[in-house]
């Protein structure tokens, strides 16, 4: 019996419109969504908006042509990075974005990964368009979003929520909006890496932010529209292959100056941004989250310890008058789907790890499945090391293969009779190898995504970049964080 009849017609939907943490909102086919309440009509969208300038940018929203320069308004126009651009004011503007963090995490635990989840997406989403053209490069991190496309449905909403124009127009005079963007979701990615981050000091040796800071170049140009770049976000259902699928938008492109098995390791790598996110039915049409909840909102390899410790199968989502969505989701012995936590993978999640058996490997897609994937846990776990799998301790899992699948694949009413989608002891997906370092080993994701960031932001600008640390510039780190307006709102 198939989970899709829980979601054909309304019963889930009012479940998940009962509880406010079970939806986020997910307009992200590929990744870098952001977990939001359930989101109201314009006209109660526009009533709760608490200024003039957030009421305008929902309004807006309407706009099919509406670009991120609109929503970013800058009262100097659209501007460049100052050519004295310095780590004093990478710090100023990334302090500033720890204002406002402080603000609404305080006024609700739960912004932790709102806050963070929608400026990393609308990075995200910013170079994904990336494109290798016979004259020459187009998108990146350009500044550029195209509101209205398919992958940016909730945008508008949490960055107007979280007030990233705002935080812009404060500092726009001294930083492109494209250059923003980068700086922002370095923030915000270093402030959530609990492994990483020292709240004395946020730039303290040995942190995630003063590693991005050391890295940061600047210069990207802001681009007031995009029409090339329309609809090049990843399509969540084309998996691994095709033209929108992982290896048309990552492999041939963001990463296609590497060799392909470092182009997937690092397509591995950025994916790991999906920590800190979930997906909605209302915006994307999927639902879920891909990490658990005690990890929602951290910056950690989470995502890839749920990938291979847990037991995967496919979820049809039915719902009339919409087209019909597939996904992965949590089927072993630490799920329940009646939660307001709902875990769940995208076909362009799990092809990274799992591919079918056999001497011709194929990527596995939901839509055409009705098996289980999962892996033999000790191909998962280094020597000595105890865990969860599937929802039980590792030590307490029983040595014979069928009391391991039903403990994987036994649970929402599936038993051991649904087959196993890949081999469990080679499980043979596209970045399979990538995955299983990353899970065993937080400092190798860490290093990887750090690389694969710079190289996403960077692609297309590199001979116009800056280095933020170069002879001649103030590098004093002791400065005071001053230079803009105190933070004073209320929420």
């Amino acid at each position: 019996k198939m989970m899709s009849k829980l979601l054909t017609g309304a019963p889930l939907l009012l479940l998940l419109a009962s509880n406010p943490d079970s939806v986020s909102a997910g307009g992200c086919p590929f990744g870098f969504d952001q977990k939001t309440e359930e989101v109201e009509s314009n006209q109660e969208v526009e009533s709760e908006v608490e200024t003039t300038s957030e009421a305008t940018s929902q309004r807006r929203s309407l706009r099919t042509d509406m670009y991120a320069v609109d929503l970013f308004e800058c009262p100097y126009g659209i501007t460049e990075t100052k050519k004295d651009f310095a780590p004093v004011d990478y710090r100023r503007i990334s302090f500033l974005i720890h204002e406002y963090y402080d603000i609404f995490k305080e006024k609700d635990y739960k912004a932790e990964g709102l806050f963070a989840g929608c400026i990393l997406r609308m990075a995200g989403h910013d170079f994904m368009d990336f494109r290798m053209t016979e004259n020459g490069p187009t998108g990146g991190s350009d500044g550029c979003t195209h509101f209205p496309d398919r992958a940016n449905g909730g945008l508008i909403k949490c960055l107007s929520e979280y007030r990233f124009p705002e935080i812009y127009a404060k500092v726009c005079k001294d930083i492109s909006l494209a250059d923003f963007l980068v700086v922002a979701a370095e923030t915000v990615v270093a402030r959530t890496t609990a492994a990483a981050h020292s709240d004395s000091d946020h730039f303290a040796e040995g942190t995630m932010a003063q590693d991005f800071r050391s890295k940061f170049r600047f210069g990207r140009e802001t681009r007031a529209t995009c029409e090339d770049s329309i609809n090049k976000v990843a399509s969540p259902e084309s998996g691994c292959e095709g033209p929108l699928g992982l290896r048309g938008v990552f492999i041939e492109n963001i990463y296609g100056k590497f060799p392909e098995a470092m182009a997937w390791r690092l397509t591995a790598a950025i994916s790991g941004a999906h920590t800190l996110g979930g997906a909605a039915p209302e915006r994307s049409g999927y639902v879920g989250y891909w990490g658990s909840r005690d990890t929602t909102g951290k910056f950690d390899n989470d995502y890839f310890r749920s990938m291979l410790l847990k037991g995967w199968g496919p979820y049809h989502i039915t719902e009339e008058g919409k087209p019909d969505k597939n996904e992965w989701y949590r089927i072993d012995a630490g799920s329940d789907p009646y939660t307001s936590h709902m875990q769940m993978m995208l076909d362009s999640d799990l092809c990274l790890a799992f591919r079918t058996g056999g001497p011709h490997p194929e990527q596995l897609l939901a839509k055409d499945s009705n098996c289980c994937a999962w892996i033999e846990p000790k191909i998962a776990f280094l020597d000595g090391e105890m865990g969860e799998f599937c929802g039980l301790p590792y030590k307490n899992t029983l040595a014979t293969k069928p009391f391991k699948k039903f403990d994987c694949c036994g649970y929402q009413d599936q038993g051991n009779d649904i087959a196993d989608c890949n081999d469990i002891r080679h499980p043979n997906g596209y970045a399979y190898d990538d995955v299983l370092d990353f899970a065993q080993n937080q400092d190798h994701f860490f290093e990887a995504y750090k690389l694969a960031w710079k190289i996403a932001t960077e692609n297309g600008h590199e001979k116009y970049l800056t280095p933020l640390y170069r002879p001649g510039v103030d590098v004093d780190l002791n400065a005071l964080k001053g230079g803009h307006d105190a933070v004073t709102f209320t929420h």
